[in-house]
């Protein structure tokens, strides 16, 4: 992975930001990077302009992994639980999963590939690996859907709370839901097996 290597004041006009399209002039901070393949990468400061691991790996297949696993942090991040309706949620993890799924059926085509030719390969069995570790990785996702579930007031609890903020059956507000929404969907894209 390049370094990412930061300037506190640009000597002279950089371009413009690779992400935000920002001009970087005499004076700007700036991060920039060097890929081993492919020339410098500059940005801006701005905490949306940041290097991600999707823009660090030199492997296709990895960016696809990380910028999937990214888009779903992102957006709930983002998600505000409107009206307690949670498909949104769910289809940006669904998403996320079919795009780790179908690159780790990627990695088990490369190596049938590699195995057609040589019988015995550690890079076959690398590439095994990693597909068995994206393939583990969106069944978790996916079980996370499964535990997303709309926010549905209940007439007991919240007659039963002292404020009259409407409960679900498990007595959290709409605020508490969201926040148990949100750990429950972040939990398995917390950690990339790859």
């Amino acid at each position: 992975m390049p370094r990412i290597n930061s300037v506190k004041k640009a000597r002279k006009a950089q371009g413009k930001c690779g992400h935000c399209g920002k001009d970087i002039v005499v004076g700007d901070a700036y991060i920039w990077i060097k890929p081993r393949y492919g020339g410098k990468r500059i940005r801006c400061t701005a905490a949306k302009c940041r290097f991600r691991a999707s823009d660090l790996t030199g492997s296709d297949k990895l960016s696809r992994v990380y910028s999937a696993q990214e888009n779903v942090e992102d957006f709930v991040n983002d998600w505000d639980g409107d009206e307690g309706d949670v498909s949104a949620l769910r289809d940006a993890l669904e998403e996320a999963a079919e795009e780790i799924r179908e690159v780790g059926q990627e990695y088990q085509e490369s190596a049938d590939n590699i195995r057609d030719s040589f019988s015995e390969s550690s890079t076959a069995d690398e590439c095994e690996e990693k597909a068995q570790e994206l393939e583990g990785w969106a069944d978790e996702i996916e079980s996370a859907m499964d535990e997303l579930t709309d926010f549905e007031p209940d007439e007991d609890e919240t007659k039963e709370a002292d404020d009259d903020e409407p409960r679900d059956s498990e007595g959290r507000t709409a605020d508490e839901w969201r926040e148990a929404m949100v750990e429950a969907a972040q939990g398995p894209l917390s950690d990339c097996p790859v």
